[in-house]
């Protein structure tokens, strides 16, 4: 009997896939955003300046991957969520669930 092997091909190797993907991560990183700021805003966090300008230069290159009304739409949906509600999204997302 001959031997086959299947190698398992990494879903991220599926150009359909890497599409579904990175409509999901733009709307996961909206959404995270939306809350991050909120979560500044409300809480009177201070704004760590390094961080806010490697995100100016990483958002505009996310946020290329929706439609502008699509990003809006989902930075609003990030902005209503409570704390323990964009943990868990957060984590959810992270583990692949």
């Amino acid at each position: 009997m001959p031997v086959t092997t299947k190698v398992p091909v990494p879903i991220a190797k599926v150009p359909e896939a890497k599409t579904r993907m990175r409509k999901f991560t733009t709307r996961w990183t909206a959404q995270l955003w939306g809350a991050a700021q909120v979560l500044h805003e409300l809480r009177g966090i201070p704004r760590d300046t390094d961080w806010l300008a490697e995100a100016d230069v990483r958002i505009p290159a996310v946020r290329s991957g929706l439609r502008a009304e699509a990003w809006e739409e989902e930075w609003r949906k990030g902005r209503v969520m409570m704390l323990d509600e964009a943990v868990s999204y957060a984590l959810e997302e992270e583990a692949g669930t």
